[in-house]
């Protein structure tokens, strides 16, 4: 009789769950036309997902606090043993002291507008999304191949941040994943949040449905769509795939909210700030205190957000080729 109850309450609470599950997909007012529930249902979830779970999240609300009270320090070049350390190990233990570093950087926000040589103001947050980690591993991994060249590691970036799966990629691309990625990485790559949706869903999501989806992920999906569409149907070399992901021009002004050169507490003993140095390269200056003693200064970690968010955001390689 306990066994018989305890059957019935546990499938009263799922068919709650699942009513209330159901009740939420037919009253939510998005996504009209959509009667059959299961294409409705994938379509939420898929909304839903990208939403809470964006391979790379990093907003200007992310950005470590201001720093105030920092002179305008006249800051050392990066010796060679520094760079060949970084390059090494993806990481440097550094001194008290100010440190000039010009690296190699990579755009992470397709669909965005080309960085600016000068004039741009950059915050510097930490690099936050469900793909952080394995940006952070290939910016980290990429210098130790001087053979792959900074196109096919952008390239793989992109493909990353946009959700393409390995069997995707060019054979190029591949090659290159394959010596600067994990084995955990990789195995991200087999799995992708487009296989939520049926391929004639998604089709039906990015045209007649289009304007239906949130607001504020609309544009970046329709991105995010057109750029996994065509890799994988196509094999897009890195110059077409650059077209597609950065926007040439001046995008739409904003008000500024930070001024160029200002220095961040990244909170790990050490503050830091960034130039954007033309599409290719970066500039990152770090000062670390008397105070701070020693501090272990990972590039591959932070990620320089635009002010102007209409901007790419600047990821940089832990060391220049």
């Amino acid at each position: 009789m306990k066994y018989f109850i305890s059957v019935i309450s546990v499938l009263f609470c799922c068919s709650c769950l699942f009513g209330l599950e159901l009740g939420n997909i037919r009253d939510t007012e998005n996504f009209s036309g959509v009667d059959n529930p299961a294409d409705r249902a994938a379509i939420i979830r898929f909304v839903s997902t990208f939403e809470k779970e964006r391979p790379i999240s990093t907003t200007p609300e992310d950005a470590y606090p201001k720093a105030s009270g920092i002179q305008d320090f006249k800051p050392n070049p990066a010796s060679k043993e520094i760079m060949e350390t970084l390059g090494r190990h993806g990481h440097v233990v550094l001194k008290p002291g100010v440190y000039d570093f010009y690296l190699q950087a990579f755009c992470l926000n397709a669909g965005k507008y080309a960085p600016k040589s000068s004039g741009s103001s950059y915050l510097v947050a930490p690099l936050k999304g469900s793909q952080a980690d394995a940006v952070k591993h290939l910016l980290q991994n990429y210098p130790k191949h001087p053979e792959i060249k900074q196109s096919e590691a952008q390239y793989l970036i992109w493909a990353i941040e946009v959700g393409c799966k390995f069997s995707d990629l060019p054979d190029q691309e591949q090659a290159a994943a394959q010596k600067i990625l994990s084995k955990e990485d990789l195995q991200g790559f087999n799995s992708s949040l487009w296989d939520i949706l049926p391929k004639p869903l998604r089709v039906r999501l990015f045209g007649e449905l289009a304007n239906q989806l949130p607001d504020d992920v609309r544009g970046v999906l329709e991105v995010y769509n057109e750029i996994q569409n065509k890799i994988a149907i196509s094999k897009y070399s890195y110059e077409q795939l650059e077209k597609m992901a950065v926007i040439s021009g001046e995008p739409p002004a904003m008000e500024k909210q930070t001024e160029a050169g200002t220095w961040f507490n990244t909170g790990k003993g050490y503050y830091t700030r960034v130039f954007e140095d033309g599409s290719k390269r970066a500039r990152v200056q770090v000062y670390i205190p008397n105070k701070s003693g020693i501090s272990d200064f990972n590039p591959a970690s932070d990620i320089g957000m635009p002010a102007n968010t209409s901007y790419q955001r600047i990821a940089v390689s832990c060391a220049g080729k």
